[in-house]
């Protein structure tokens, strides 16, 4: 039988799981790979361009959930800005807004 549950219950069971030690330490990894492209060069990032580079820096697979919501509270703390203009996601070629 299928037990439906609403998003935030799936969220808390999600912070349950990775405890909030572990959920600042990734907010931080991320942060420093958007301000590392940026740094190199990159203007901005997509949350799947995001997923790509975290999954190369680290050699660890990520949900793109996780780095969705990573992101979300990232912009929310005033640390990333999303842009306002859409632009093509170099992973899935959708347009998004970028961080």
């Amino acid at each position: 039988m299928f037990n439906a549950t609403t998003t935030a219950e799936t969220k808390a069971a999600s912070f349950a799981q990775v405890g909030a030690r572990e959920l600042k330490r990734l907010n931080e990894q991320l942060r420093d790979i958007v301000i590392g492209h940026q740094v190199n060069g990159g203007r901005d990032m997509t949350g799947r361009e995001i997923q790509r580079a975290y999954e190369a820096r680290y050699n660890k697979r990520i949900e793109s959930g996780t780095v969705s919501g990573a992101i979300n509270r990232l912009v929310a703390a005033g640390v990333l800005a999303r842009c306002d203009v859409t632009r093509a996601c170099a992973v899935t070629g959708r347009a998004v807004l970028p961080v």
